[in-house]
C-alpha cells in the first residue's frame, strides 16, 4: 500500500479531532470555503457508530469509545453546526 499508518493517523486526527489544527492556518479559510464540511461530522459519526455496532473488534470501536470520538469532534475547531 502507498500509505503509512502514522501518516493516516495524523491526517485523521487533524480532520476529525482538529489535532495540529494550527499547522493548516495558512490555508484553512480557503479550503473551508471550497470544501465546506456541512453535515460531515454527523454522517461520519453515524457511520463509525454503525460499524462499531456490527464489528465489535474493529478499530472503530476503539475510536468511538476509548477515544471519545463524539466529544473530540464536538470540541474540534472543525466542528460544524450540521447544516
Amino acid at each position: 500500500m502507498g500509505w503509512r499508518r502514522s501518516s493516516w493517523t495524523a491526517s485523521t486526527g487533524l480532520d476529525v479531532r482538529g489535532d495540529g489544527f494550527e499547522l493548516v492556518d495558512g490555508v484553512r479559510a480557503g479550503v473551508m470555503r471550497e470544501f465546506p464540511r456541512r453535515a460531515f461530522d454527523r454522517h461520519f459519526l453515524a457511520a463509525i457508530t454503525r460499524e462499531a455496532a456490527a464489528r465489535s473488534t474493529c478499530q472503530s470501536v476503539r475510536l468511538l469509545h476509548a477515544s471519545h470520538l463524539a466529544d473530540s469532534m464536538a470540541a474540534s475547531p472543525w466542528a460544524s453546526d450540521g447544516t
